[in-house]
C-alpha cells in the first residue's frame, strides 16, 4: 500500500535527522564560541537554548498538527 511505504520514508527521514542533530551535540559549545561568544556561562546559557528549541517548538505545534490530521480525515 502506498501510505506503507510513506511511513517508511518518514521513519527513515526522521532517524536520519535524529542522528544528525546528535551529532552536532558535542560541537555545539565550539560553533556558538565561533560566534562570538566567550564567557563560559554564556556559552552554557546558549548551548541548552539551541538544543532544546525543537523540543519547544515540538511542544506548540504538535498538537496544531493533530488538530490538522482530525479535520482532514487522516487518523
Amino acid at each position: 500500500m502506498n501510505w506503507k511505504r510513506t511511513l517508511s520514508n518518514l521513519w527513515v527521514a526522521s532517524f536520519f535527522v535524529a542522528v544528525g542533530f546528535s551529532m552536532v551535540i558535542p560541537f555545539l559549545p565550539l560553533y556558538i564560541e565561533e560566534l562570538g561568544i566567550h564567557r563560559l556561562e554564556d556559552i552554557e546559557r546558549w548551548s541548552g537554548l539551541t538544543f532544546s528549541i525543537p523540543f519547544m517548538t515540538s511542544i506548540i505545534f504538535q498538537p496544531i498538527w493533530g488538530k490538522i490530521a482530525v479535520s482532514t480525515g487522516l487518523k
